[in-house]
C-alpha cells in the first residue's frame, strides 16, 4: 500500500529539515511509537502500538534512516508483532519544501503488512493510515509551531 500526505506548517524550511534529522524527537510525533531508541548511526527500535480493527497491534520495529540530499530523510523499518503472527515492512520518505510563510511537510510511504493484520484489508489501512498521519500532523506542527524545539 501507498500513502501520500502533505502537511503544511507555520515554520521555515530550514527549521522542519532541523527536526526532520532530529530521528527521536521526529518519532515522538508519532503516537504510536512507544519505547523508541535510537543509535548515532541512525538505525533505530520502536515499539509501535495501536488497534488495528479488531486486533491491538504491537509490532517491534527496527530499522534505520538516512538523511537526502536536500535536508529531507529516509526512513526503512521492519517488525513483526509475535501474538499476532502479523509483520510489516515500511519505507518513508520525508521532505519539507518553503511554501508562502511556512514550509510543507511531505511524507511518502509504502507498507506492506502480512499475517492476521492484512487479513483486515487495504480499506481498514486507509482509514488508520489518515488517523496516524492526522496525529503526526497536530504532533508535528506542536513541535513546529508552539515551541517544542526541534
Amino acid at each position: 500500500m501507498r500513502f501520500h500526505e502533505t502537511i503544511p506548517v507555520r515554520a521555515s524550511q530550514p527549521t522542519v529539515a532541523g527536526l526532520l534529522n532530529d530521528l527521536p524527537a521526529l518519532l515522538a510525533c508519532l503516537p504510536i511509537c512507544k519505547e523508541t531508541s535510537v543509535q548515532p548511526d541512525g538505525s533505530f527500535r520502536t515499539i509501535a502500538e495501536d488497534r488495528v480493527g479488531p486486533f491491538k497491534a504491537r509490532l517491534v520495529l527496527t530499522g534505520s534512516a538516512s538523511t537526502g540530499s536536500e535536508g529531507g530523510l529516509s526512513v526503512k523499518a521492519q517488525g513483526q508483532d509475535a501474538a499476532l503472527g502479523s509483520g510489516m515492512v515500511l519505507q518513508l520518505t520525508l521532505g519539507a519544501a518553503a511554501a508562502g510563510d511556512g514550509a510543507v511537510v511531505s511524507v511518502d510511504a509504502e507498507v506492506q503488512v502480512r499475517g492476521k493484520l492484512a487479513s483486515l484489508g487495504v480499506p481498514i489501512f486507509n482509514l488508520k493510515a489518515a488517523e496516524v498521519m492526522k496525529q503526526f500532523g497536530i504532533a508535528l506542527r506542536s513541535r513546529l509551531e508552539g515551541g517544542g524545539g526541534v
